[in-house]
Parts: structure tokens; C-alpha cells; sequence
């Protein structure tokens, strides 16, 4: 009975332990998970207020062009920056689902705004353009910027 009693003491001390362990990496995963998704909104953040500025700066004149440089990756992954006439959204490209949404306040009732651009051109051109009758601001990739 005696050798028994040591042999489930020890089987429940290693069962214990592996317990122990496991929670230990489930918490340090749930963690990590959630300190990359509060980077990647902070530097979502970031990306649209620099884009929103230069748009702004942008407007205020008849024409122009502001090239932006942005980063390439945000967490390792590729993002997308979607400008409409009222909002400027920033997403993931392989998951849209992780985004910011940003207003372009009242720019948008006196210039029809577009554009669509991957982070991976690593620079953004912004650009203005009036004719009589609209004022438009285009949102494109540059490849390389001189």
C-alpha cells in the first residue's frame, strides 16, 4: 500500500505542475494577443492622423501634392488605407475586421475625397485638383519617392 500511496502522490504532483504550466502559457499568450492589438490600433491611429493632416493641408489650397511616408508593416502585416468622401478607415489587409475609422470633419462638403492605398508603396501622395465645377483630393500609392 505503501508504494502505491507514493506512486498516485507522485502522478497528481506532475499533473499539478502541468496544470500549472499550461495556465502559465495560456495567460502569457492571451498577453502577448492583447498588447499587439492595442499596438496596432495606437499605430493605426497614428497612420490616419498623419494622412488626415496632410489631406487637410491639401485642401486648404486650389492644388497641390504632399507625399506622406508611412510604414510599410504595423505588426508585421500589411495594412490598407481607405479614404471616402467622410471617413478615413485603416484595416488590416488579410483581416478588415481589425480597423479604425476616423471623420475628415468638413472637408468633405466643399472636395469629393477618394482613394485607396496597401502600406506596402511605403508612401502616400496626396493630391489636389479644381476644376470649375469640384474640387477633388485623390489618395494614391507612389512607389518611390524622389
Amino acid at each position: 500500500m505503501k508504494g502505491q500511496n507514493k506512486i498516485i502522490n507522485e502522478m497528481l504532483l506532475f499533473a499539478l505542475g502541468i496544470s500549472i504550466m499550461a495556465a502559465v502559457i495560456i495567460n502569457f499568450q492571451m498577453v502577448q494577443k492583447s498588447s499587439g492589438e492595442t499596438t496596432i490600433y495606437s499605430n493605426f491611429n497614428n497612420v490616419a492622423n498623419t494622412v488626415i493632416n496632410a489631406v487637410i493641408q491639401v485642401s486648404e489650397g486650389a492644388q497641390g501634392k504632399i507625399v506622406v511616408k508611412i510604414p510599410d508593416k504595423i505588426a508585421s502585416k500589411i495594412y490598407r488605407i481607405k479614404v471616402s468622401s467622410d471617413k478615413i478607415v485603416v484595416s488590416l489587409f488579410d483581416d478588415p475586421d481589425i480597423n479604425i475609422t476616423k471623420d475628415l470633419f468638413n472637408i468633405s462638403s466643399s472636395h469629393i475625397i477618394y482613394g485607396d492605398v496597401l502600406s506596402s508603396a511605403q508612401y502616400v501622395e496626396i493630391v489636389s485638383e479644381s476644376t470649375e465645377l469640384t474640387r477633388l483630393i485623390n489618395i494614391k500609392r507612389v512607389e518611390k519617392y524622389a
